[in-house]
């Protein structure tokens, strides 16, 4: 095991216990893995993210969360394996005092957005590490309000492997509304999103890294990079023009950073 992976579960657990908590829990990211996810060795603290919405079929490589208990060596010995498998991109990891039920059917609440009205609606990718800041960020206070109620604090690590971490608002499922509102997304928050899984994909087809312009990860590259995917929104460039526009308009940033 890579010991910088055992640390930072390491210090999951000790957040755990300062929490006074007696578990963890994991939101694990299956999609487009070649096997299914090792079995949990408790099934009934175990939940597909998946399951009872239009994403069902999907259910299997789709998210999963997870409860650990810190008092199972061996649950605690399959999480550190499932880490190490599964690399920095795939786990993102909350400290929650709900009981399991209702954070599953929280989270999986969380999954669906809708926009235009409402007339649209898909899959939104909080549960993936690189995203969930940028979720943070785009989400409207009301929306936070309730979005982050199960979590003490959501952790993760970056592209680099360092630790990452946000504050949930935690409040009692009782006090939540009920039933949750649906989460609407506007013109704004919705292009943010897009703008960012647009930028991890200019990177990787131009096999851009985060040395190449001297940013400290692949992380702050992408939000560089969607900076970039608004400027051309403002100047109205055409899709088939935005790559290119994109390599001049990181290329120009670059230049003035070494003025």
């Amino acid at each position: 095991m890579q010991p910088r992976n055992s640390a930072w579960f390491d210090h999951l657990i000790e957040e755990a216990q300062a929490n006074r908590l007696g578990h963890i829990d994991l939101l694990l990211d299956a999609t487009g893995l070649a096997a299914p996810l090792p079995a949990a060795s408790t099934p009934q603290l175990n939940a597909r993210l998946f399951d009872n919405t239009p994403e069902q079929a999907l259910a299997e490589q789709g998210a999963h969360l997870r409860r650990i208990s810190l008092d199972d060596p061996a649950q605690l010995a399959a999480a550190h394996s499932l880490i190490d498998m599964l690399g920095a991109g795939r786990v993102l990891a909350l400290l929650s005092k709900w009981p399991f039920e209702p954070l599953a059917t929280h989270l999986r609440h969380c999954t669906q957005a809708h926009w235009g009205k409402e007339r649209h609606n898909g899959l939104l990718r909080f549960y993936d590490p690189r995203l969930l800041r940028t979720c943070c960020e785009t989400l409207l206070p009301n929306q936070s309000a309730w979005f982050h109620a199960p979590a003490i604090a959501w952790y993760w690590r970056d592209s680099t492997g360092q630790p990452q971490q946000w504050a949930g608002q935690p409040q009692p499922p009782e006090d939540t509304p009920s039933p949750l509102p649906a989460l609407h997304l506007s013109d704004s928050q919705l292009f943010e999103l897009v703008a960012w899984s647009e930028a991890v994909r200019f990177c990787d087809s131009q096999a851009l890294t985060h040395r190449d312009v001297g940013l400290p990860s692949q992380d702050a590259l992408h939000r560089h990079v969607s900076s970039g995917i608004w400027a051309a929104q403002r100047e109205q460039i055409m899709d088939s023009d935005r790559d290119e526009f994109l390599l001049d308009w990181i290329g120009q940033q670059h230049q003035r950073d070494l003025v």
